[in-house]
């Protein structure tokens, strides 16, 4: 990659928001209709809850599912009122025999999944330090509720 296209690529944004889907179709339709047919897919208990959800916005979204850079979408969703959202990112599955053969047999996978686990509280636990010292000395205004 040129220097250009690099420093394209590394302003290029993150979120993006699509009015319409490749072939025209508003993307609010598009991903409704995905989104119905996925409730469709789900069992009765997920169904019911899931179906008193409306799409209110859609953002595409680079981020990090099955490999870095993956564009997936954000769907952001209101129940009864705006006191009750639920927020989607469309994500795939694997193979089963495929993952199971990747994970292996040994403990070797559990152990860095908690070693990581451990890893990641640590750093939430310095990230939420953080954000309260920048409260406490006001680099950022923050409100409960």
């Amino acid at each position: 990659m040129g220097r250009r296209a690099a420093a394209l690529h590394r302003r290029a944004p993150l979120i993006v928001r699509e009015t319409r889907t490749e072939n025209g179709t508003p993307v609010n339709v598009a991903l409704d209709r995905l989104l119905r047919a996925y409730v469709d897919s789900l069992s009765f208990d997920r169904k019911v809850v899931l179906s008193r959800y409306r799409i209110i916005d859609v953002a595409r979204k680079v981020v990090g599912v099955g490999s870095v850079g993956t564009a997936c979408w954000m769907i952001m969703l209101h129940g009864a009122s705006e006191d009750d959202p639920l927020f989607l990112q469309h994500a795939k599955s694997g193979d089963a025999a495929m993952i199971a053969g990747y994970c292996g047999k040994s403990d070797a996978l559990d152990e860095a999944i908690g070693a990581f686990a451990i890893a990641y509280m640590g750093q939430t636990e310095r990230d939420h330090a953080a954000l309260i010292k920048a409260k406490r000395t006001g680099r950022v205004k923050a409100t409960a509720g």
